[in-house]
């Protein structure tokens, strides 16, 4: 079964840790409101759209300038 965690805390079911935002497959049912279940389908496009992102340093590098030249340049400025 593969579930997402949609809380906003670590979650641990079946000897499986959820962070917030986190999917995980589990052997078994989880009970838990906050826990939602989602199909392989959408799995593995998750897989496959955050495959680049989490083994790729400098995606995260770049994303973090990009914001603050953002936040300098008052684009995202809600005041």
């Amino acid at each position: 079964m593969i579930y997402k965690n949609i809380s906003c805390i670590e979650k641990t079911f079946h000897g499986v840790r959820f962070k917030p935002g986190e999917i995980r497959e589990v052997d078994g049912y989880i009970n838990d409101v906050q826990m939602i279940r989602i199909t392989e389908a959408e799995f593995g496009a998750h897989k496959r759209l955050t495959a680049g992102r989490d083994s790729n340093p400098q995606y995260k590098k770049s994303e973090l300038v990009k914001h603050k030249e953002e936040h300098v340049n008052g684009e995202d400025n809600n005041q």
